[in-house]
């Protein structure tokens, strides 16, 4: 009995995690998306780097 609810409750814990790191990743996009728009080019090109190696 304690194991399916120990296997439960890791199984709770992973799907807030993952939830958590989805919305992190979108604001952050957001923000990026946000500060390019308002960036000279080098800055820009600097930005979309970064958001790359976020994907990879």
């Amino acid at each position: 009995m304690q194991e399916s609810q120990e296997t439960h409750i890791s199984n709770h814990l992973d799907e807030v995690v993952a939830a958590v790191s989805i919305t992190h990743r979108k604001k952050f996009q957001n923000k990026l998306l946000q500060t390019a728009l308002f960036q000279p080019p080098r800055e820009k090109l600097h930005l979309c780097e970064e958001k790359a190696k976020s994907y990879s």
